[in-house]
């Protein structure tokens, strides 16, 4: 009888591992591991950042922890690998990591604003202006849908003031303008949003 009950329990255990139970310590490494990340990426130590962000992506891949906690590392790793120059590689993660979070919030739900807005400058850096406009184009309706402009003036201000800065590369000039004057009514004080810009190609 006690042999019964120890299977029971294994597969009781199994069967809340595949309906997505998280596992109280997978989920403090996912914490420790990301925090570990953020303090290196603060600090300019894009390697050791990524290494952590991968760390946590394991955790949170290996907890059966929802879907958009790994789009959130993969995402941080995928900004990571563009600040090291390695922008093809970054380019597929932010795509993994939209895929990961289309499973929880569906096409251009969640994060999906902030990850447009991270291929817009990626591909700047890139040389890829078109591309970048094209992302922007994207990322801004996103935005707005979450009321960005009112909640985060300052770091929606400066996404403007970068994408004017795309429309002069791509010689639409007249219309860099028009964005660089709504960032202005958007946002007057002498305050800079905390946006990390990949090294140029």
């Amino acid at each position: 009888m006690p042999r019964v009950i120890f299977i029971i329990y294994l597969l009781a255990g199994f069967l809340l591992g595949l309906t997505g139970c998280v596992s109280p310590l997978n989920v403090g490494e996912f914490e420790r591991y990301t925090d570990a990340g953020n303090r290196y990426a603060t600090s300019g130590d894009y390697l050791e950042a990524r290494r952590c962000y991968i760390r946590a992506r394991a955790a949170a891949a290996g907890g059966f922890m929802p879907a958009d906690t790994e789009s959130c590392a993969v995402y941080n790793i995928a900004r990571m690998n563009g600040m090291l120059g390695y922008y093809d590689i970054a380019e597929r993660q932010f795509k993994e990591a939209l895929k990961l979070e289309e499973k929880v919030y569906g096409v251009d739900g969640g994060h999906a604003s902030m990850r447009w807005f991270e291929f817009a400058r990626l591909y700047y850096a890139w040389g890829r202006y078109s591309d970048s406009v094209a992302a922007y184009e994207h990322a801004f309706p996103l935005a707005d849908a979450l009321d960005a402009r009112k909640s985060d003036p300052v770091t929606y201000a400066a996404c403007l003031k970068d994408f004017a800065d795309t429309l002069d590369k791509t010689g639409d000039s007249s219309r860099a303008k028009q964005e660089r004057e709504m960032a202005a009514s958007i946002h007057e004080e002498r305050q800079s949003a905390k946006i990390l810009y990949y090294p140029s190609k």
